[in-house]
């Protein structure tokens, strides 16, 4: 079990990577949907005409921030997606090495990742895959520097076959509208602007400590479920 030691360990960091970069992630987003729950405890004291246009600049805000929120998420999982995939493709050419008997370890080639490999990766739709083609005799490329790229698509799409980047799109689009929508309906019905805020937010607060899985029970109905798909979107893509 020993020569397992590196590969149970390198599982684990990468676990623990998923799990530390859906947390900024999931912070980044909590923050600018808390931003839009504090600005409604207000909106009681104002009269009819002025907590509309209120109302109105607090969504309007709300759809900007989850806008900026899905354009830095989209940055932040294509640098550190291609960090990644660099130091994964080291590690695998290193473990190669290992395992081979001595003076042999010299055929194993080295891998140079593209610099366009997680762009493709997290923006570009997988319906045209351009990946390494490898040679079937392991003798005619073990010398060689091959590269890993993907320059027409790619072969990773996330479970309902969206990439990152309109994974992300949607999500900041489709909660500003339920955001909103829920707002409303519960004005409409006579609720009370703090029982709108309990749902919205439940105990979720600032700086929330915890775990993933705390943060995500925390939250209210603006928050759980897209913590949920963030969580799943980046351990789907460093999987």
């Amino acid at each position: 079990m020993s020569k397992f030691k590196e590969l149970y360990r390198n599982a684990i960091d990468l676990n623990r990577f998923s799990n530390g970069l859906a947390r900024r992630l999931i912070r980044a987003y909590n923050d600018a949907v808390l931003d839009a729950v504090d600005q409604l405890r207000g909106i009681d004291e104002l009269a009819a005409p002025g907590k509309t246009a209120r109302l109105r600049a607090i969504l309007a805000q709300l759809n900007d921030s989850l806008r900026t929120w899905s354009g830095d998420s989209i940055t932040t999982m294509t640098e550190e997606l291609q960090g990644l995939t660099v130091l994964q493709s080291e590690f695998a050419v290193e473990q190669l090495q290992k395992a081979l008997p001595a003076g042999s370890a010299a055929v194993v080639g080295t891998v140079e990742v593209s610099s366009a490999f997680a762009q493709a990766m997290v923006t570009t739709q997988p319906t045209m895959a351009g990946v390494v083609n490898l040679s079937d005799s392991f003798e005619r490329i073990a010398r060689n520097t091959f590269t890993f790229q993907l320059t027409l698509g790619q072969q990773i799409s996330l479970p309902n076959g969206e990439v990152i980047a309109e994974a992300f799109s949607k999500m900041s689009e489709r909660q500003a509208e339920l955001f909103s929508m829920s707002v409303r309906n519960g004005l409409l019905e006579g609720q009370s602007t703090a029982a709108i805020v309990r749902r919205l937010k439940g105990r979720l607060t600032r700086e929330q400590r915890g775990s993933i899985d705390t943060v995500i029970a925390a939250g209210g109905q603006a928050t759980s479920i897209p913590n949920r798909q963030i969580k799943a979107i980046v351990r789907t893509s460093i999987n």
